[in-house]
């Protein structure tokens, strides 16, 4: 199996001629060639699995998933295919990234329950300063330069909130949120709160410590905001409650993926299924 999903690696990462998309999920994801995350697919199988069967999960027939940072759409894919009821709205902002994005949403056969926004979402609208990496490294792209993905170069994106684009969008239901945006969760969250107030779902986020400290944020951050809005914040995969900072420091040593559950929904267990 590992030499098969180098050969697929090679062949559909950089063999010219044949790189630069592939069959996912029941749909056809195009990526710039030697794209490291489709590299990371490759040898996972499924692209972050414990998140996407957390989202899975979570997802509703007739609810919405907000997707914020969909890189390629390694994430919507298998939700959308698992998940026939759901409609994803997928919000990336990296150029280098975006017109691969575009052409899968748009050649998808889940195009009418799959939504682009080419924004970044924060804690306001207006135009942002952006650090876009080389297009292969465009999973590390990013409102700070975190230099994992090498070297950047800064360019100018729409911002907006979340709260601006639920409401733009008709205020749906949102079942779940999803947010991946290399250490500016936080400033999204703040965009979100009368999301949050009104709808109560459940936010599944990456929490890494490099990417927090390139935007000035301390991990603690996201208990002090969890405590705010009446959530309670559960480590990836084993939904471990996490209540003190230093426990929440404890989790981040073995995953960078968290969830916030409303207190008012006691049924967190059915994640756990």
């Amino acid at each position: 199996m590992r030499f098969r999903s180098r050969i697929k690696e090679w062949f559909r990462g950089s063999c010219p001629g044949f790189a630069g998309s592939f069959s996912y999920y029941g749909t056809r994801i195009y990526f710039p060639k030697r794209c490291i995350v489709f590299g990371m697919t490759c040898r996972q199988g499924t692209f972050e699995r414990d998140n996407v069967n957390m989202l899975c999960r979570l997802a509703r027939d007739g609810g919405t998933v907000m997707d914020v940072g969909a890189n390629i759409g390694l994430i919507a894919a298998p939700i959308l295919q698992r998940c026939t009821g759901a409609r994803v709205v997928s919000f990336e902002p990296s150029p280098g990234t975006l017109k691969y994005l575009e052409k899968t949403v748009a050649s998808s056969p889940y195009s009418p329950r799959w939504s682009l926004v080419a924004k970044a979402l924060c804690e306001r609208e207006g135009t942002l300063d952006f650090f876009a990496a080389r297009e292969e490294m465009g999973g590390f792209d990013g409102l700070a330069d975190t230099t994992r993905g090498g070297p950047t170069r800064k360019v100018s994106v729409l911002g907006s909130t979340l709260d601006v684009e639920w409401g733009t969008l008709g205020r749906p239901q949102v079942c779940v949120v999803k947010i991946d945006v290399e250490g500016a969760e936080l400033r999204v969250l703040k965009g979100a709160r009368r999301c949050i107030a009104v709808q109560h779902p459940p936010v599944l986020l990456e929490w890494n410590a490099k990417n927090l400290h390139a935007h000035g944020v301390s991990p603690s951050a996201l208990l002090d905001f969890a405590q705010e809005t009446n959530y309670s914040l559960h480590a990836v995969p084993g939904l471990v409650r996490v209540p003190t900072a230093s426990e929440l420091a404890l989790h981040m040593k073995a995953t960078e993926s968290f969830l916030l559950w409303p207190s008012c929904d006691d049924t967190l267990c059915v994640a756990r299924d």
